[in-house]
């Protein structure tokens, strides 16, 4: 590959990231790089050298350089590594480029794909990059699951409890596929949502209806709209985008990353569309202990203990983990296990404000009332028929298809617990103990105030 071919893509990239080209500085960084000289030698074989500096280059313009490459080639790109990454990635041709101008009549679907070629990595063609996944662990069983559920399907909802894994997961799912010598999608478009967006008006904001009609119909394109701590809500409008989804003759698909059930995978899953549900349970014992015993936790038998609390979610045990070490110098077993004490409860208790439980009705809160006493000294499930005869004495008059509807809306949020009574058959219900300790602490009217740490 050449140089003035690498030089051009990254200034390309520098003008739409940045909206400014690279400048002089960052054309020596990258001649440097390249030719794997000293930057003093590089300022002093340019011809306009001498009106920049040294250390503002290696210390400033460098660094945001690599940085700005590694988050869209979705590779660690070092001053040492640059030509190198870039001469394997433009065998794969990730570079090419069209020999020839769109006519005017194609202009409208060719944009995007011009875009693309030119401006963009294998990574992300358009809108936000996936998170960065500092710790990663197991999840080998889902990550088939995750890549055989997309290769069959067009319209995927991965769903779980806040810190469960969910975009982690998609993003190492990104990482993975792009290292493969044939790709399992062309392009990935990752867009997160934001409070007070809807998914049809971020895939507006994003793409124009061209635009969108040529990516999903000239390329296979993955889009993943993350939703983030952003409830799901599904309008008219996402549910035409679904149907095209799943009934275009196209090789695209769309993820949707979300704490909450998508009743639009559901419904066309039902008639037979190629959709699919994905629900993401916590972590391993093997896999959970492995986050406690690298942050420095000691003690296997109670370790597990706060496994099954967390109920294996890594993000949940991070949070404890660094706590843990701070207050208790990594041994939970004193402190911990007598005083019952949550670790990550200021983190539980954003949670339940972003699931906006201070707007309940007068049937849900009785509900989650009757869960949260079900025992008063430990966690225990309780069957539908006590859940119903409960809400019947309480002298309400809640029907059991509103009791079904809550407990279903709770379910796929990721609140509530869910299993059946192996005697019986019957559903059983159970509140996290987590979140049940959080909610113990408050009275359901007190939860909008639930802003000041633990």
């Amino acid at each position: 590959m050449e140089f003035e071919k690498a030089k051009s893509y990254i200034n390309e990239l520098s003008l739409i990231k940045w909206g400014k080209k690279l400048g002089l500085p960052g054309e020596i960084a990258i001649q440097a790089a390249w030719e794997g000289i000293t930057i003093a030698q590089a300022i002093k074989d340019h011809p306009l050298g001498a009106s920049t500096s040294e250390g503002y280059v290696s210390c400033r313009v460098g660094p945001d350089l690599w940085k700005l490459l590694s988050q869209e080639l979705g590779i660690e790109v070092k001053k040492k590594n640059l030509r190198l990454v870039f001469e394997e990635l433009d065998q794969q041709g990730m570079f090419a480029t069209t020999t020839s101008d769109p006519t005017p009549e194609q202009e409208g679907t060719k944009k995007t794909s011009q875009q693309i070629n030119n401006t963009t990595s294998i990574t992300t063609a358009l809108g936000h990059h996936p998170p960065k996944v500092p710790h990663f662990y197991g999840r080998d069983e889902d990550f088939l699951q995750l890549s055989t559920t997309l290769a069959q399907n067009r319209f995927v909802a991965l769903i779980g409890a806040a810190g469960i894994g969910k975009s982690a997961l998609a993003s190492i799912y990104v990482q993975r596929m792009n290292s493969k010598p044939q790709p399992d999608f062309k392009k990935i478009i990752w867009m997160s949502l934001h409070h007070g967006q809807t998914v049809s008006g971020l895939m507006e904001f994003h793409l124009k209806e061209c635009e969108f009609t040529a990516l999903i119909q000239e390329l296979s394109c993955l889009f993943v709209i993350d939703c983030g701590p952003v409830e799901f809500e599904e309008d008219k409008n996402f549910q035409a985008i679904a149907q095209q989804f799943c009934v275009g003759r196209h090789q695209s698909t769309l993820l949707i990353l979300s704490r909450n059930t998508v009743r639009s995978v559901q419904q066309l899953a039902r008639i037979q569309r190629p959709a699919a549900t994905i629900k993401l349970s916590g972590l391993p014992d093997k896999d959970a202990l492995r986050i406690l015993k690298e942050q420095g936790i000691q003690g296997e038998s109670d370790c597990k203990k706060l496994i099954k609390s967390y109920r294996g979610n890594p993000q949940l045990l991070l949070l404890a983990a660094e706590r843990i070490n701070r207050f208790c110098g990594g041994k939970l077993v004193e402190s911990f296990m007598l005083h019952k004490t949550s670790f990550a409860s200021d983190y539980v208790r954003r949670v339940i404000q972003e699931y906006r439980m201070q707007e309940l009705t007068p049937t849900e809160q009785r509900i989650l009332d009757i869960l949260i006493q079900s025992d008063n000294d430990a966690p225990r499930w309780i069957t539908f028929s006590e859940l119903m005869m409960e809400l019947s004495s309480g002298g309400g008059n809640a029907s059991m298809s509103e009791l079904i509807e809550v407990l279903e809306k709770w379910e796929g949020m990721s609140l509530i617990e869910s299993d059946n009574d192996q005697n019986t058959g019957e559903a059983t219900f159970m509140l996290p103990p987590t979140t049940r300790k959080v909610l113990m602490r408050n009275t359901l009217n007190s939860l909008v105030s639930f802003s000041q740490p633990a």
